[in-house]
């Protein structure tokens, strides 16, 4: 591996695989992490947390897209109904409210 200096990136971290190690690098984080935090939502498993990493991939896109800066975004069922459901989720995605005898919640 090279050395980098400040503000250089490396292309070969997430360009064509390293043939010799079978290292997988940098270029299956992202679809792992859509895949893991999308099943962990639907089972229910560490909700916040894995709505708070939804959160972050989502905006991610929009902003490496520039979508985020224009007014369409406003309008679209791409942006805020994605970002603000995945944000209520990782701010109370645990708080389940249960229904017990006499039909008082806890």
């Amino acid at each position: 591996m090279v050395a980098l200096g400040a503000g250089r990136f490396d292309q070969r971290l997430v360009s064509a695989p390293d043939r010799r190690s079978g290292r997988a690098d940098l270029r299956e984080a992202g679809p792992l992490g859509e895949l893991s935090a999308g099943v962990a939502l639907l089972v229910g498993f560490w909700t916040p947390l894995f709505a708070l990493v939804a959160f972050f991939m989502a905006l991610n896109f929009q902003i490496a897209s520039g979508a985020v800066f224009r007014y369409s975004f406003l309008t679209s069922g791409y942006g805020l109904p994605v970002l603000g459901s995945t944000l209520a989720l990782a701010l109370a995605g645990t708080r389940r409210r249960t229904l017990v005898k006499g039909g008082s919640r806890v």
